[in-house]
């Protein structure tokens, strides 16, 4: 196993960051940049996680993709997709989100979360960000919520009609009542 935090911890530069991270005997990290970050500055935090070291375990994304504002929900999306493109790219462990919520605040419980609808948009937003990406070196990751799904219970299909695969590019999940996860 390996210990990492979800701070970036105060730094000056690529190389400071990752002695301060290895300093407290870390040996994982969450990547602090983003999709919107200079490249060079990416790509020079990349080499001094793997100088020292550490493995890049997780990239964040931490947008509502299920916004009930349309607009907001597809930036969420496009967002979703460059951190997708960008931990693929550096070799992240997982990129990961929540599914999200169907009210104003991004991580909110609203009884709209739990509606056949909601599911049925969480699994085809998770396809598309998917999709667009299709990653080779990364798992898109969906953290669980006790207010949202994925919350253990999928609801059932209509009657008469059998449970279908979760798929995207990289695989493909069979969900069934008992389903925890999204990630593929």
């Amino acid at each position: 196993m390996r210990l990492g935090t979800s701070s970036p911890l105060a730094h000056t530069t690529p190389e400071d960051w990752a002695q301060r991270q290895q300093s407290l005997g870390l040996q994982a990290v969450n990547f602090h940049l983003t999709c919107g970050d200079d490249p060079a500055l990416v790509d020079t935090t990349v080499a001094a996680a793997q100088a020292h070291g550490l493995t890049i375990a997780e990239v964040g994304v931490w947008r509502n993709m299920l916004d009930p504002d349309e607009d907001r929900r597809q930036a969420a999306i496009r967002y979703t997709i460059g951190q997708l493109e960008l931990a693929d790219r550096i070799g992240a462990r997982c990129c990961v989100n929540i599914l999200g919520a169907r009210g104003p605040r991004w991580d909110g419980a609203y009884k709209q979360n739990f509606t056949r609808d909601t599911w049925q948009l969480g699994v085809q937003t998770i396809r598309q960000v998917i999709d667009a990406v299709n990653p080779k070196n990364t798992y898109f990751t969906i953290e669980s919520m006790p207010w949202m799904y994925p919350t253990g219970r999928v609801p059932a299909p209509a009657r008469g009609r059998r449970p279908r695969p979760l798929c995207g590019a990289s695989g493909c999940v069979q969900l069934d009542d008992n389903a925890a996860a999204l990630f593929l």
